[in-house]
């Protein structure tokens, strides 16, 4: 089966959704969309195994020209009888970067430009849990100094990547270098900025609702 990146490319990036915003990402809720983020994992469903008959093609935008993207396999469970079931990653241009099937995890993968394309193809036969993976739009300190207001340089490896992407508990500097020392990072925080309660709030059992508000930024 032959994917033409370059022609559906054109048509997807017509439905860009800017920021999702979601908690998590799952691949076959983007179907024909383009996800314009900094990072962030993603699952093939929601579900436990993913269904019969896919053809998904999600585009994975960077946020600026200048940027690359990057996509790191967690784990990979398809159904393996023939590579029926499989994920294919397209570069920028179209062109095949990798086709992925069975149990095994590939390296990661690059693309040349600002946007890359994963395919998620299956059959009607049985089905599997799917993959996982983080993608990372990140461009090199040393074509583009990282600016210090708003990025995060990775030690190791010159990656400049976003400041959201800093102990967000995944691996966007691929050695973990944004993961360090995030122990103080794991912890809510809560500013109050009013807590009101009538004393015959607390008597009255009608009271549905008692006069409460609270700031949830974090303490700067």
């Amino acid at each position: 089966m032959t994917l033409n990146c370059a022609y559906l490319g054109t048509v997807l990036l017509v439905a860009a959704l800017g920021s999702t915003g979601e908690a998590t990402l799952y691949l076959d809720d983007h179907c024909g969309e383009t996800i314009r983020v900094h990072g962030d994992r993603m699952y093939s469903q929601s579900t436990k195994n993913y269904d019969n008959n896919m053809d998904c093609l999600v585009t994975i935008q960077a946020p600026y020209d200048y940027q690359i993207v990057t996509i790191d396999f967690s784990w990979v469970d398809l159904f393996n009888r023939g590579c029926y079931d499989y994920i294919e990653i397209c570069d920028t241009n179209g062109t095949l970067l990798n086709t992925i099937c069975a149990n095994w995890e590939p390296r990661d993968i690059y693309s040349s430009g600002n946007f890359i394309y994963i395919r998620m193809v299956t059959d009607d036969s049985r089905v599997d849990r799917g993959f996982s993976l983080v993608f990372t739009a990140f461009h090199y300190d040393y074509d583009l100094a990282c600016n210090d207001t708003y990025e995060f340089k990775c030690s190791g490896n010159d990656r400049c990547i976003d400041d959201s992407l800093v102990c967000d508990d995944k691996n966007n500097c691929n050695n973990a270098y944004d993961e360090d020392d995030c122990s103080d990072a794991s912890t809510l925080r809560l500013s109050v900025v009013s807590f009101w309660v009538p004393l015959n709030a607390l008597e009255d059992t009608n009271v549905e609702k008692a006069n409460i508000s609270v700031d949830h930024r974090p303490l700067v």
